[in-house]
């Protein structure tokens, strides 16, 4: 029987995806400022303890997801319906910082293309990326039509 996942959403969940994760993690636990700044190249520093506390409290829900991604979906891996309810979820999330992003760059007056830094494309790049992996996960791309079983790992 075939898996009802197929090996590139099987790797990239639960492998690739939790190592980009990580980034932000690092990122907004050590390098609040590198953070800050690559979302507005006119920021002031150091970041404001409030600013400090956003980042922070961002890592931990990345640090979170990235622990679902890690063991929920290798303990659930036939599971189609758990893992389209993860990636959906992320998914949110992923939208809600692409909106952010451009948002900020709106009130930037940095919305043009020609305008964008190498920071811009790589946030958008990834994150959209990402974001349309998990979509087409989500919509059965690749699935083959499979419900998955519900129960996980077969025997």
């Amino acid at each position: 029987m075939a898996e009802p996942i197929p090996a590139f959403y099987r790797i990239f969940f639960p492998t690739i995806d939790p190592i980009v994760a990580s980034t932000g993690v690092i990122g907004n636990l050590f390098l609040p400022g590198d953070i800050v700044k690559s979302y507005n190249p006119r920021a002031i520093l150091p970041p404001a303890l409030e600013t400090e506390v956003l980042l922070q409290s961002s890592a931990g829900f990345l640090a979170g997801t990235m622990v679902l991604q890690i063991f929920l979906l290798r303990m659930r891996p036939h599971d189609v319906g758990v893992w389209k309810a993860l990636q959906a979820s992320i998914a949110v999330v992923d939208a809600a910082i692409l909106g952010s992003v451009f948002r900020a760059l709106d009130k930037q007056d940095r919305l043009a293309l020609k305008d964008w830094r190498a920071l811009d494309w790589i946030n958008v790049g990834v994150t959209g990326t990402v974001l349309a992996i998990r979509l087409a996960f989500c919509l059965g791309v690749g699935l083959g039509g499979s419900k998955g079983n519900g129960k996980g790992k077969k025997s």
